[in-house]
């Protein structure tokens, strides 16, 4: 198997393979655009707007002042506005690169939950130890009160 191959692989941009290394990659890229792009009121909210016969996506504070697309004066063909990074961030933004951080995030709780599952049946295992403790302890000698742990 070679290192494209196995658990975790997904096609990427123009076919390309998603491993999980590349998702990391690909992770601190998108978390080092976002960044750059959530500064100032690009932070608020975003929603596609669509008021005036067309579509831009802008904050509450601006009419597509995120994208919005415009005619270019010099030579009148058409373009797209936005601010700096913003098309490089939506770009990185790839459904794949989502759906694969996606899949990690999920597994990350599942993990935990089955985690928190495993800790919590211990609990009640040493529960029961200091039960059956109790009872060797009071059939021959003394034993120590033993509080169930809080939750």
């Amino acid at each position: 198997m070679d290192e494209t191959e196995g658990e975790g692989e997904g096609k990427g941009e123009e076919g390309a393979e998603v491993t999980e290394a590349g998702t990391v990659a690909q992770t601190n890229r998108l978390r080092a655009l976002a960044l750059a792009v959530t500064r100032g009121d690009l932070r608020r909210p975003w929603s596609v707007q669509t008021s005036n016969s067309f579509r831009r996506i802008g904050t509450d504070r601006g009419d597509g002042d995120v994208l919005c697309a415009v005619t270019q004066r010099s030579d009148g063909h058409p373009d797209l506005h936005a601010p700096a990074d913003v098309l490089d961030y939506i770009v990185a933004a790839h459904p794949f690169v989502v759906l694969k951080l996606l899949e990690q995030r999920d597994r990350a709780w599942h993990a935990i939950d089955y985690l928190r599952h495993k800790i919590e049946g211990h609990d009640e295992a040493f529960v029961e130890a200091e039960a059956m403790r109790l009872a060797v302890g009071h059939e021959g000698g003394s034993a120590k009160s033993f509080e169930e742990p809080k939750k």
